[in-house]
């Protein structure tokens, strides 16, 4: 369980943590852009949210929450893309999204 679990997202997401056929379609094109060096490769995760305004999404980890920035190439990626920035409370990610929407 992480921070995440109880985090109330702001209107510039789509919550899609009851709506897991809401994420299908995120989650296959990040499956498919997510390539060996990157830090989602090899672990299991799961889109929990939608930032409505940008190609982002909010993906947890067992160890961490990112925010990854998709490509939309349908292809994978050379690292750092998709770029993935990853917080370990809500206030991180609440200041690092503060002014980014």
């Amino acid at each position: 369980m992480t921070w995440v679990d109880e985090h109330q997202f702001g209107e510039s997401f789509e919550d899609l943590r009851g709506n897991p056929s809401g994420a299908e379609a995120l989650t296959r094109e990040l499956a498919a852009e997510v390539g060996p060096n990157h830090p989602l490769h090899g672990q299991a995760w799961t889109i929990v949210a939608r930032a409505l305004p940008q190609d982002e999404v909010v993906v947890t980890t067992d160890s961490a929450v990112y925010l990854v920035h998709m490509t939309w190439t349908n292809k994978q990626e050379e690292a750092p893309y998709p770029r993935a920035l990853a917080f370990q409370s809500a206030a991180e990610f609440e200041d690092a999204i503060q002014y980014r929407y």
